[in-house]
């Protein structure tokens, strides 16, 4: 018997990366990304570094924006963030593709 045919290939849809940079919206404006939050702004910078090389399909191109936040008793956090997504939807679908890689992420208003 003959082997059954190879199955076409199949096409990729664009990535997130490529959506993002083809739409990114302009600094502080529009939505952010949080992937973390950490106990000081040099763990923020080391943070993002780390998860950026790890997905610079995803990542790659965007502005990473720490946030500063205190929580009174809870001590104070640095929170890591991507930026900037023109839109909810957008800033929504990266974050999905993220966790498809046990990423946790969340969007964001800066």
């Amino acid at each position: 018997p003959t082997p059954p045919p190879a199955p076409a290939p199949v096409a990729e849809p664009a990535t997130v990366a490529e959506a993002v940079q083809a739409s990114t919206g302009k600094p502080g404006e529009g939505f952010v990304i949080q992937l973390s939050a950490v106990r000081s702004e040099a763990d923020a910078k080391t943070e993002w570094a780390r998860v950026a090389k790890k997905f610079p399909e995803l990542l790659g191109g965007m502005e990473l924006v720490i946030q500063r936040a205190d929580l009174g008793a809870k001590g104070v956090f640095y929170r890591v963030r991507g930026g900037w997504l023109k839109d909810r939807a957008e800033a929504k679908a990266l974050c999905d593709r993220l966790a498809e890689r046990n990423v946790g992420c969340i969007v964001a208003k800066p």
